[in-house]
């Protein structure tokens, strides 16, 4: 099957499948044009990377809830 990114013929459609894909492309716009909508982020390029550990911190169970 080749697609013309650009263009599809929707006329070999009836209309309520017309509709619905005009509908499921403005929900793909909504939710993958964040950035364009709201501009590029003020926070620095670090905050988006995975905080990254040599060892992390082992904790018991136990020692979590004693109280005293």
């Amino acid at each position: 099957m080749q697609v013309n990114l650009k263009q599809f013929d929707l006329e070999k459609l009836p209309e309520e499948a017309r509709k619905e894909i005009v509908d499921f492309y403005e929900f793909l716009l909504s939710r993958y044009s964040y950035k364009k909508r709201w501009g590029k982020s003020k926070l620095p390029e670090e905050f988006y990377k995975p905080i990254s550990r040599e060892q992390y911190l082992v904790f018991d169970r136990k020692e979590i809830y004693n109280n005293g």
